[in-house]
């Protein structure tokens, strides 16, 4: 055999034996994970599903599980809960919510590094609009939340019980400020329920859930 022959040879050779590189679990998955681990007080398993900048921010596992992002996690994870919203975006977003008899926990997701991880990022505010947190009203034909970021927001959406809603937003300040509304002609049915808020711009995200009650 020639040289060049067995070069391709044993080039053939390592592609076969060299398996592919496994795909990421699914952000619910990875979700869930974060959750076990946070029950189970695996702060360091926990710290090591946070993104790189969530990390970068916090230091280490202990002051995350100290901090109120922490303290939400855990909450929640604790807590009895099922998932409410799985949403994964074109640009490597997703959006994942649980509920819990007390109400729900959101939390935005990156794909970093072949992973999902979970983003708390304390420059991105987002903030009920209509109906407020806990709020007991009456009919509401629309729902909203204004969320404030660093830079010009590329992704928002709105999730009532979990439901994808039809989201439009208004923005100011250079698109960093946006307003993010669902219109609901047939309004909403008595009860309590969730809002799920997500949005995303540029290396920032975050989310947020909040119940309210119609009467």
């Amino acid at each position: 055999m020639r040289r060049g022959s067995a070069l391709l040879a044993l080039v053939a050779a390592l592609a076969v034996a060299v398996p592919a590189a496994a795909a990421p679990v699914r952000p619910s998955v990875a979700f869930a994970q974060l959750l076990d681990a946070a029950k189970a007080g695996k702060s360091a398993t926990v710290f090591a599903g946070l993104s790189a900048a969530t990390r970068s921010h916090y230091l280490t596992p202990s002051a995350f599980a100290r901090s109120p992002a922490g303290a939400a996690l855990t909450a929640a994870a604790k807590a009895p809960h099922v998932r409410l919203v799985d949403q994964s975006f074109p640009d490597g977003g997703a959006a994942e919510a649980v509920k819990t008899p007390k109400g729900a926990y959101a939390g935005a997701l990156r794909l970093e590094g072949g992973r999902w991880r979970l983003v708390v990022d304390p420059d991105v505010l987002i903030q009920p609009l209509s109906p407020q947190a806990g709020a007991v009203t009456g009919k509401v034909l629309q729902v909203a939340a204004q969320a404030m970021l660093p830079d010009p927001v590329d992704t928002g959406a709105l999730y009532l019980d979990g439901r994808p809603l039809s989201t439009k937003g208004g923005a100011t300040n250079g698109g960093r400020t946006v307003t993010l509304y669902a219109n609901i002609p047939q309004g909403i049915a008595k009860g309590r329920h969730t809002l799920v808020a997500y949005v995303r711009g540029g290396a920032h995200s975050g989310a947020l859930a909040w119940a309210f009650t119609i009467r």
